[in-house]
């Protein structure tokens, strides 16, 4: 009987507290509940791999998945025989680029946080908290290279077949918003830099799927090592050889 009566009191106990708890407090613990089970679902899920028999080409495409510590791009040669960016993405766009330029950084991601947000600072939520509840637009985000970024520790090289660049080839492409006569859309002066620009995209960002779940689909589709789920950017490094 004492174990019962003790039970029922601090259930009691629970019901008070519970009422007399600031509804701003509750919806606070909800909102930590909810981004605890986010970061656990994106560490787990990410740590799955899909793709598993990959294996790097010996001889073929060398492309990059590359990241800032927070947001993955693909990048990919600016000329080969199997596509020429040059020719939908002219560096005529690009005050300082030129034709010497080697690589090709491309990434997906909501629009108004990638525009307004050149660096990682304090309004890196304030541009990005709509996406955490609604889907919004989407842009891609062009980076011409004249050599690779010098942190290896956040890139992966991989060397894939023809066969695998083409589909990669096919999935940037389709990502992009094209105008009927097919050209890209450039969102005029909203690069960072001289070297950089914005084309509106495809898609639409939301909480489950970011910009690293865009370079994740690349991967899967292309058949290249990668997590089942990947909206942190170590879910996508840690499958590919270093």
């Amino acid at each position: 009987m004492k174990k019962r009566s003790s039970l029922a009191g601090s259930r009691g106990w629970l019901r008070i507290f519970l009422l007399f708890l600031p509804k701003t407090a509750l919806l606070l613990l909800l909102l930590a509940a909810l981004a605890a089970l986010y970061l656990a679902a994106g560490v787990g899920l990410g740590a799955v791999p899909v793709n598993r028999g990959f294996q790097p080409a010996t001889t073929g495409v060398e492309i990059w998945v590359s990241s800032n510590g927070i947001h993955a791009d693909l990048v990919v040669p600016v000329r080969h025989r199997l596509a020429d960016w040059t020719i939908r993405l002219p560096p005529a766009h690009f005050a300082g680029a030129d034709a010497s330029a080697q690589y090709l950084a491309i990434g997906w991601g909501e629009r108004n946080f990638y525009i307004h947000t050149p660096t990682l600072g304090r309004p890196y939520f304030r541009h990005h908290r709509k996406s955490f509840f609604v889907p919004t637009p989407a842009a891609m985000h062009v980076t011409y290279l004249y050599d690779m970024y010098p942190d290896a520790s956040l890139q992966r090289r991989v060397v894939i077949t023809p066969g695998q660049y083409q589909v990669l080839i096919s999935y940037i492409t389709r990502s992009f918003a094209q105008d009927p006569g097919g050209s890209f859309q450039l969102i005029a002066g909203a690069g960072y830099t001289p070297m950089d620009n914005f084309y509106e995209a495809n898609g639409a960002y939301h909480l489950f799927y970011g910009c690293n779940n865009w370079v994740n689909e690349a991967l899967k589709i292309a058949g290249i090592r990668t997590g089942l789920w990947t909206p942190f950017d170590r879910s996508l490094l840690m499958h590919l050889p270093q």
